[in-house]
């Protein structure tokens, strides 16, 4: 019985590996996506080569209600759930898209590559030569920004209401304390080209780069850290559920994910080799990446893996020993919740109801960081244990 066990675990183990992002089919298999924003697990919107598309219904379908050929669009964003901005290669043109229809209109900074919005109405954009400019009116009209610098801006994220920071070529930081009106420079330390930037909190930030760089601060921007991740590829968007769990995209349809704030790294399947160009999840378990040549993925996997230690359940679950290296013994004071372990990058290894004692066998787990989810209801507890 034990090794049929073992071996319908191998095979649930294989399967979730193979579905932990699900392709998505694309109005157009051609054409590049840069920029993916999702506002839930239904409306989700992605922009690039000849303008944006949007799904309503969590990915079945999506369309493209305007095309603008032979324009880049770079960067979708918003803070208004039924407007959502893009911003184009084509100084004509900034995009104001609702629900049901697009508008163009001028009045855009040119050369623009991102942009973040602080709240409803006001919105900073970056872009080439060090271009910032600001908007307090929803983009009607802006006012140019000093930065300081030369080199391309590639994005910007806001921290909290006065407090963002703009990351370009060359390791360039420039950050703002007074929502954008002054700019400093940060030393970042390296010459790599930065791509992409996201705070989770006001205070824990992650920049990803070229040639597999990742920054972290945790002082709001004012000194960065750089975070080692064993590849080379050159790394094109950063998004973190929270101040510890993360995901990063990059070349050859790489994507990696963190559960330790950046410590160490874990290689998902992606089912591409495609460019990946952008990463934004709604949820921790509304997840979406787009790339090269019409590439979308929508996130398979479990979204309560960020360790709680706070919620009134935790002391509903427990086990021991931690390390752990042939078994754990779980308890729980329910015994009608479901039990679910998990390797380090989110696939599941394990499942049953708990009784309030259960004995789990892991000599034949790999060494490593694993995570305990015991849920009910209405309550969700996550540990993480170590299996040696």
């Amino acid at each position: 019985m034990k090794k049929f066990l073992l071996i319908v675990l191998s095979l649930t183990y294989i399967q979730n590996a193979k579905a932990q992002w699900i392709p998505q089919t694309a109005p157009s298999a051609t054409n590049n996506l840069f920029s993916v924003f999702a506002l839930n697990g239904t409306q989700v919107a992605a922009t690039g080569f000849t303008g944006p598309i949007r799904t309503l219904n969590g990915g079945v379908s999506w369309t493209q209600n305007i095309t603008l050929g032979g324009v880049n669009t770079f960067e979708v964003h918003t803070k208004h759930p039924t407007k959502w901005y893009i911003m184009c290669q084509n100084s004509n043109w900034f995009m104001k898209m609702g629900l049901s229809s697009t508008t163009l209109q001028g009045g855009k900074p040119d050369s623009i590559l991102s942009l973040n919005f602080k709240d409803q109405a006001c919105v900073i954009a970056v872009g080439t030569g060090g271009k910032i400019e600001a908007s307090c009116d929803t983009g009607a009209t802006w006012q140019v920004r000093s930065s300081g610098t030369i080199q391309n801006l590639n994005a910007i994220w806001f921290s909290d209401a006065d407090s963002a920071c703009a990351v370009g070529n060359s390791g360039t930081i420039k950050r703002t304390k007074d929502a954008g009106l002054t700019w400093t420079n940060v030393v970042s330390g390296i010459s790599n080209n930065l791509n992409a930037i996201h705070f989770p909190n006001p205070t824990v930030g992650y920049i990803a780069g070229q040639g597999g760089r990742v920054l972290k601060t945790t002082d709001a921007g004012a000194t960065w850290t750089n975070m080692p991740t064993g590849v080379l590829n050159g790394l094109n968007g950063i998004y973190f559920v929270d101040q510890d769990s993360g995901y990063v995209v990059g070349t050859g349809g790489l994507i990696m994910k963190t559960f330790n704030g950046g410590v160490s790294w874990n290689t998902m399947t992606s089912g591409t080799s495609q460019a990946l160009n952008s990463v934004h999840f709604a949820s921790p378990v509304d997840g979406w990446a787009v790339g090269n040549a019409g590439t979308i993925l929508k996130y398979n996997g479990n979204g309560t893996l960020g360790v709680n230690s706070a919620s009134n359940a935790i002391t509903d679950f427990n086990f021991y020993p931690n390390p752990a290296k042939d078994l754990i013994i779980i308890n729980s004071t329910v015994n009608t919740a479901s039990i679910k372990l998990f390797n380090a990058i989110g696939e599941m290894v394990y499942e049953r109801l708990t009784d309030n004692e259960i004995k789990v066998d892991i000599s034949n787990f790999a060494p490593g960081i694993y995570f305990a989810e015991w849920r009910t209801g209405d309550k969700v507890v996550v540990k993480k244990f170590v299996k040696e």
